[in-house]
């Protein structure tokens, strides 16, 4: 109520003062979706995706350079123009965390309670229709996940060059049917 009579008297609003402080200070969004992969193939493929994004990371995402990569899986933090690396001085947890130009960021995560990839998006623009715009240029850059006419997962012209294809597919499903076979061999021992 202070702050309201404060403001009052100079015959703001709080909402007059809010929108001076973005004015000064920059307009911060964040913004955060996930892409879900259903099932054993589907946990692999995040997996894969992980593996891909920390061991190929990018050095652009959309009109961003990508200063510096937070691995904090490995605990490093390297600096994409000087190769240099430094401790996170975290604990360990499977988390991308991308340092970009102009005050933005990026981290990528698998849900450790559901079978999806997280994405979180942070950015700093000059307006709100800015920044909105601004978010909008880094999620088209993990938009471009697509799914091919096998079902397939593969990203396209994005900075993360994996794909997880056919060929992974048949040898997620072959080991699936060893494990099966094995089980029923396993079991046969004691049943018949």
């Amino acid at each position: 109520s202070e702050m309201t009579a404060y403001y009052k008297e100079q015959n703001k609003t709080l909402w007059d003062q809010m929108n001076d402080m973005y004015k000064k200070y920059g307009y911060y969004k964040e913004k955060n979706f996930s892409i879900v992969h259903k099932g054993i193939e589907g946990a692999e493929k995040i997996k894969l995706m992980m593996e891909d994004m920390r061991n190929n990371p990018p050095k652009k995402l959309g009109k961003y350079n990508v200063l510096f990569v937070g691995d904090y899986l490995t605990g490093k933090i390297k600096n994409n123009q000087t190769g240099e690396e430094t401790s996170t001085g975290m604990a360990k947890s499977n988390v991308l965390y991308y340092y970009l130009n102009d005050n933005a960021w990026c981290a990528v995560r698998p849900s450790g309670t559901e079978p999806k990839i997280k994405f979180y998006i942070g950015v700093k623009g000059e307006s709100a229709e800015d920044a909105d715009e601004k978010l909008a240029e880094i999620e088209k850059e993990f938009s471009k996940l697509k799914i091919d006419e096998n079902g397939d997962y593969k990203i396209i012209k994005s900075p993360f060059l994996f794909y997880i294809n056919s060929i992974d597919k048949n040898i997620i499903l072959y080991y699936n049917k060893l494990k099966k076979e094995k089980l029923t061999s396993f079991l046969k021992q004691f049943l018949f």
